[in-house]
């Protein structure tokens, strides 16, 4: 990292590497809203497939849930990552990720998921093909979002 640069002056002021993380394959299944800039509060919630279901699988209805959710007015930002170098013995198979730009726009998501129908709207979507625990939330910056960054 001493040769990282600005990058790793900035993850430094996010992240303490010494305790544990891990690399995960990372696929965006919805994007930053026009204007935001990724940070703001994000939540993780880990994620096991139904037997038979892929990861494609859960890219392809993670997506699709994403967008009807944001036709009902959540304006999350979502990806799938999928666990690989430094994830141990885990007993899931994906994080299903979620950002918003603030307290404000989370509590408006809950507001479409328990009030406006998202909840039975998503549970439909899946159909059974994963099921995902309780998410964890976290304030968040972003440090870099893919090339050009």
């Amino acid at each position: 990292m001493s040769e990282a640069g600005d990058v790793a002056k900035a993850f430094d002021k996010v992240i303490d590497c010494a305790n544990s993380h891990m690399l995960t394959a990372t696929y965006s299944t919805s994007p930053v809203p026009e204007g935001g800039d990724g940070s703001g509060l994000i939540m993780f919630s880990s994620c096991t497939l139904a037997e038979g279901k892929t990861g494609a699988d859960a890219v392809k209805i993670q997506g699709e849930v994403g967008a009807a959710l944001r036709g009902m007015g959540n304006n999350a930002a979502s990806w799938a990552m999928f666990p690989a170098l430094g994830a141990g013995d885990i007993d899931f198979d994906y994080f299903s990720v979620l950002a918003f730009a603030s307290y404000a726009d989370l509590g408006a998501a809950w507001e479409v998921m328990v009030n406006g129908g998202g909840l039975r709207k998503a549970a439909e979507i899946r159909d059974g093909a994963m099921t995902c625990d309780s998410p964890r939330v976290y304030d968040s910056r972003m440090v870099r979002n893919g090339a050009g960054s």
